[in-house]
């Protein structure tokens, strides 16, 4: 947008990403999209009505990495439906999105997207050019080295800490920039 600009993003995501229990990722060895190959055909698949059409969904999953499913159970967009059907055994794979609090509190194993189906949603600081026109190179400084350090582990524990524990987001942010070494 005019009057914007965007600065380094972080390793850490904010976008589709498929998810299996512990249990699951244990029994069949499954660490990337690409390892459900051998099994998908024994296992449902869950995620909002349309996924089965999306090219970023279903659709993409048998296109990009040649997976045909059991079966697919119409849920929501990664919500808690979606958690409870993992939880309760009712899917086997679900769609959540990769900064979702739940990946952590429920200890589920979001699956490395091999073969890059979903495009990058990279968290980026995006910045008034006014306020980086007028800086020193500082802000712009600051906010780069926190893009360098953020990974999707730490979004998502933090994501936890605030949605699940209850935690202050102002405090949980302040303790990861100490640990990062960014404030004092």
């Amino acid at each position: 947008a005019d009057g914007l600009t965007v600065l380094d993003p972080a390793d850490a995501t904010d976008q589709n990403g498929f998810v299996v229990t512990k249990d699951t990722a244990s029994s069949k060895n499954l660490k990337k999209l690409s390892d459900l190959a051998p099994v998908a055909k024994d296992m449902i698949l869950g995620g909002p009505p349309e996924c089965p059409q999306r090219p970023f969904c279903q659709l993409g999953l048998k296109n990009v990495y040649g997976l045909t499913f059991k079966d697919f159970k119409p849920l929501d967009a990664g919500g808690p439906l979606t958690v409870a059907a993992l939880e309760g055994k009712q899917i086997d794979v679900g769609l959540l999105f990769t900064s979702d609090p739940s990946i952590v509190a429920k200890n589920f194993v979001l699956l490395d997207d091999d073969k890059h189906l979903q495009l990058a949603d990279n968290i980026a600081p995006v910045v008034r050019k006014d306020l980086i026109s007028k800086d020193d190179g500082t802000l712009k400084k600051l906010l780069n080295s926190i893009s360098a350090k953020l990974t999707q582990a730490e979004l998502n524990d933090m994501n936890k800490q605030v949605a699940v524990d209850k935690k202050d987001n102002k405090d949980v942010a302040a303790a990861w920039l100490k640990k990062q070494g960014l404030i004092k």
